[in-house]
């Protein structure tokens, strides 16, 4: 124990030798002392530096008592020996004082490096100055060893050092890892919304859903779902992952609320249509809705893969596309299907070919009927027949 130069200069007026001084603060205790000297303080010529020295220890007894009974004590172990032990991976938490008198420390000096992975409650401050009475070392140990940390107790007159001493096992446990992260969603108002994260650890993380960096009550599971959304729910949203050895926090999911919502609804119908074998056709349909729909197309009730566009090509037909193809379009408030569009596949195209010529020259009599024939070959054939007068052509 200390003593410091404004407490010795409270007794510059005690005329002892610096020799007998210290031999009687040496001595303990100081009631044994005061009585051992008793009858030498009446009887002998030193009588008055005796009763100056007695008076001088009496007025130490204070000292004694924070030399001789103070006691630094710690949390968990609760006992002066300052020895904590702990496991890599595994929080721990240990609180130390240091009590007596006159009067008990009223902050503390931290004189050496914590073991990796703790921290003070309050924290250290400028000058490594902790500002509590009895401060807290709390944390999860990250490192296997043992750490000897040295703390100085003060009330601004008297100081005390002691030692803390950490026995560091090591563990087997992992730290937590996110491998999934929330994804970032949109929905409109009066929806449900589910962000999910997947983590890893040892043992078993825990889970804290945050919004916009604060804690959500309640929201502690792997998942976090809100219902009937309002536009007030729009924000980040992330999760704190934490075991035993540490925490990690998720990247932030970006939750967009629509304030208008309508179900889908079909503007503009697909339509039927005729195709040839080998050639194609389109279908289309025009929708609205808020969020935007989706589509899926669907040949004979049957959902067609990869069809899922506002419209749908059909090409290089085959007699087997013919059929009756709807549309399903959908959002978060509904589903609604188009009409029935039909699709008729003809045979492939023959080109038209001239079989039989009508005759060249006819000669007829006034008043008499024309009767001319062609024979053709194709398919879908048209006929136009046409005359001409004085080089002039014209459609009959």
């Amino acid at each position: 124990m200390n003593l410091s130069a404004a407490f010795l200069r409270r007794f510059h007026w005690i005329n002892l030798s610096g020799a007998v001084l210290i031999a009687l603060l040496q001595r303990t205790p100081v009631v044994r002392v005061a009585a051992t000297v008793g009858e030498i303080v009446h009887a002998s010529p030193v009588g008055m530096v005796l009763r100056s020295a007695v008076a001088a220890v009496a007025s130490l007894g204070a000292v004694h008592s924070l030399a001789g009974a103070t006691q630094f004590v710690t949390n968990p172990n609760g006992t002066p020996s300052g020895t904590i032990r702990g496991t890599v991976g595994t929080a721990l938490t240990v609180s130390f004082t240091i009590n007596g008198s006159p009067l008990p420390p009223t902050f503390f000096t931290l004189e050496s490096s914590l073991p990796p992975g703790l921290s003070t409650i309050p924290a250290v401050s400028a000058g490594n100055r902790i500002n509590s009475r009895s401060p807290i070392i709390t944390g999860t140990p990250t490192q296997a060893g043992t750490f000897n940390v040295s703390v100085t107790g003060s009330d601004g007159i008297y100081t005390e050092t002691d030692t803390i001493t950490f026995i560091i096992a090591g563990g087997s446990n992992v730290a937590p890892a996110i491998t999934t992260q929330p994804a970032a969603q949109t929905v409109p108002v009066g929806t449900s919304v589910t962000f999910s994260v997947v983590a890893t650890g040892t043992p078993a993380p825990t889970y804290q859903w945050r919004k916009d960096g604060a804690a959500i009550a309640g929201a502690t599971g792997a998942s976090f779902t809100r219902t009937s959304v309002i536009t007030a729910d729009a924000g980040a949203y992330s999760v704190v992952v934490t075991n035993s050895v540490s925490s990690v926090t998720s990247n932030s999911a970006t939750l967009v609320v629509n304030d208008v919502s309508a179900t889908p609804a079909i503007t503009t119908q697909p339509v039927s249509q005729t195709g040839v074998v080998g050639g194609g056709v389109v279908f289309s349909v025009v929708a609205t809705g808020n969020p935007s729909p989706t589509y899926q197309w669907l040949k004979n009730s049957i959902a067609i893969s990869g069809a899922s566009s506002a419209s749908l090509s059909l090409g290089n037909l085959t007699l087997a596309d013919a059929a009756v193809y709807v549309v399903n379009v959908t959002n978060s408030f509904g589903t609604v299907t188009s009409v029935a569009a039909t699709l008729t596949v003809n045979a492939a195209a023959i080109p038209p070919a001239i079989a039989s010529q009508p005759p060249s020259t006819l000669a007829l009599v006034a008043g008499q009927s024309l009767a001319l024939n062609l024979g053709a070959t194709g398919t879908g054939l048209k006929y136009q027949w046409r005359k001409t007068v004085g080089g002039v052509t014209s459609d009959i």
